[in-house]
């Protein structure tokens, strides 16, 4: 199983400088042929500074070999930002 660890997505966010720990990722999964794209959502992940979001962005990016950005939406909430992520890669499946 190639799934992105929660344990290590905490770890990166520590890393990364964030005060809060990025909510569980919902994945889903689309299948095609001999391989599937797993797109892993983060959504409402909160911190007080932009550069700790993009920090961890970043740190996932290069963690998760052939990872990229599918989705990304930033927006300033009270005091804080709110990013909304999505990132997929390209999986074998198990024969």
């Amino acid at each position: 199983d190639r799934r992105i660890p929660q344990s290590r997505v905490r770890e990166l966010a520590s890393q990364a400088g964030m005060s809060a720990t990025p909510p569980l990722a919902q994945p889903r999964i689309d299948t095609y042929q001999n391989a599937r794209r797993a797109k892993y959502s983060y959504s409402n992940v909160r911190d007080e500074s932009l550069e700790a979001l993009m920090t961890w962005v970043r740190l996932m990016l290069e963690e998760f070999p052939g990872a990229w950005v599918h989705e990304i939406e930033i927006k300033p909430s009270g005091n804080a930002w709110q990013l909304e992520v999505v990132f997929a890669r390209w999986e074998q499946t198990s024969t």
